[in-house]
């Protein structure tokens, strides 16, 4: 009875912005495009509930080009699109006119605040300002000591565990791996996923990512859709619905603050605490300062601290799980990368740490990287809002219902964008003909790949821009180190008769067992030590 009334609340004051709001004045686009089946609902249903992540989008791109029109939710004009020069508009030339979607802003504000992930234009300037020298190249050397210390101490546990098992879940592992590395690197903090002394910690961070990915209930679609249909000052209230995955983001939120008040504690108090240039020392240091430019609140702090904790760990350690997967469905380039990988360890005196510029050496290793990011990146469709009328440009045509072509898309302010990362990844005009194959050698053919977007290898599994993954270069070599130092240690194969999918959760991916859906993240592998 409750959400019944919530509900007819919610879709009413949609339906009375959307007649005496924006929606009077849409035209109907022109774009080529499905076929809508439900007003109220519109095509973003059918996404959010699809059984494999993007193959929608895919199939539309596919049949339609690289702008679709769809409908998003109480008939507001949509546009898919996945083409190269439109999304670099989009990301890069105009970031702060095209941002989030109400939808995203409030999952997001109610499960880690108002951080980097939430807030935009000149506050997301400050906060970026603020946190970018935590992430700049000069920092890597320091991380790949720490990452190869982890790593290796995940080999051990996993060659612990292998006694007693049959098969290894390897997402248990990459993600204790990527708490561990997290913490020790950024907040100076050992949260012993690996070693199990901080398991409450490490299980109530597991449950809120595992509660965040579930697809959404009907409810939460009808509060999706107020949140994208409405004024933004709504969005605040609609988070304190208390629907169950509401609660549970709250939950999530209010456990990640005290954790991280904790962690905070002492470069908040000492003065000595606030002089190394890390996540930590940087936030103690801006939440001290008197520049209004470099000024952070007590909130925004601890939403930083908790944006960290969930997305750079969560994303590394899925994509980890594909990664291996992938490896232990292509033994040939399993192969490819351990012969890489000893040969460059032949050449080391005793156990001498790797370097950075070790692993950036080695090609197949970073072709294999690359390509698991293009095949699943794990954001793999961003929404974003168009705040006032504009064009976009298309690097390929497209054509229109009435059979002549365009080259560029109007979209009016109001208009909802969702950008497909994974159609993108896939398209033939910029991967070549075999785009939606594991193929890692096309990164080493010499081959020409027709677009500059992204931040890393042309890919927008980072997204672009000013509001790109901020710690791309930190999740580059945690799968760098992790995958070197499981190829030179274990044979990956499949478990029989199990196949791993790419399900999606929300706006995000994760990798499942295909018909186990329902228990969260999950990549089971055989795996076989080297000695």
């Amino acid at each position: 009875m409750f959400y019944s009334g919530i509900l007819l609340a919610l879709v009413t004051l949609v339906f009375v912005h959307r007649i005496f709001g924006v929606g009077l004045r849409r035209k109907q686009s022109r774009l080529c495009g499905p076929p809508n089946e439900s007003w109220l609902l519109g095509h973003e249903a059918r996404m959010q509930f699809q059984l494999s992540a993007g193959k929608l989008e895919q199939e539309w791109t596919n049949e339609y080009g690289t702008a679709v029109r769809i409908s998003s939710f109480a008939g507001q004009s949509g546009l898919l699109l996945s083409d190269p020069k439109g999304l670099q508009y989009v990301f890069n030339e105009k970031p702060y006119q095209y941002p989030k979607g109400g939808d995203n802003v409030m999952f997001t504000a109610a499960l880690m605040g108002r951080g980097l992930g939430v807030v935009t234009g000149q506050e997301h300037q400050r906060q970026r300002r603020v946190l970018n020298v935590a992430f700049a190249p000069s920092m890597v050397p320091g991380w790949a000591v720490i990452f190869q210390d982890r790593a290796e101490k995940m080999i051990e546990m996993i060659r612990t565990q292998k006694e007693t098992t049959t098969s290894t879940n390897i997402i248990e592992w990459s993600t204790k791996f990527a708490m561990d590395v997290l913490g020790l690197t950024a907040f100076r903090h050992d949260f012993g996923a690996l070693a199990g002394t901080d398991v409450p910690h490490n299980r109530e961070l597991s449950n809120a990512f595992n509660t965040a990915s579930t697809r959404l209930i009907f409810v939460d679609l009808i509060l999706a859709m107020a949140a994208i249909r409405l004024p933004s000052w709504i969005i605040p209230f609609l988070t304190r619905v208390p629907t169950p995955i509401q609660q549970a983001l709250r939950r999530y939120k209010d456990f990640s603050y005290r954790a991280a008040a904790e962690v905070m504690h002492g470069a908040l108090t000492d003065p000595k605490e606030r002089q190394d240039k890390d996540v930590l020392g940087l936030l103690a240091t801006a939440y001290h300062s008197e520049d209004p430019s470099q000024k952070l609140q007590m909130d925004e702090v601890l939403a930083q601290m908790s944006t960290f904790l969930l997305a750079g760990q969560e994303t590394v350690a899925n994509s980890l799980g594909f990664l291996m997967y992938e490896l232990a469905t292509h033994p040939d380039d399993q192969q490819q990368v351990r012969e890489e990988v000893q040969a460059l360890y032949a050449k080391k005196a005793g156990n001498t740490h790797l370097e950075p510029r070790d692993y950036d050496s080695l090609p197949y290793l970073n072709a294999v990287i690359k390509e698991c990011l293009r095949m699943h990146p794990i954001a793999h469709t961003l929404p974003r809002r168009v705040t006032e009328d504009d064009a976009l440009p298309l690097s390929e045509p497209v054509t229109l219902e009435d059979g002549t072509q365009a080259t560029s898309v109007p979209v009016q302010k109001g208009d909802r964008i969702l950008c497909s990362f994974l159609a993108y990844n896939r398209l033939p005009s910029v991967w070549g003909p075999d785009a939606s194959k594991w193929n890692p050698r096309r990164f080493l053919d010499g081959r020409e790949i027709n677009s500059n977007a992204g931040m890393f290898g042309n890919l927008m599994s980072f997204s672009a821009g000013a509001r790109g993954c901020i710690g791309w270069r930190f999740a580059v070599l945690e799968m760098q180190v992790a995958t070197a130092l499981m190829v030179k240690n274990f044979e990956l194969s499949p478990v029989p008769d199990v196949k791993v999918k790419m399900v999606p959760s929300q706006f995000l991916m994760i990798p499942a067992v295909d018909g186990k859906e329902g228990e969260g993240a999950q990549v089971p592998l055989i795996l076989k030590n080297i000695d």
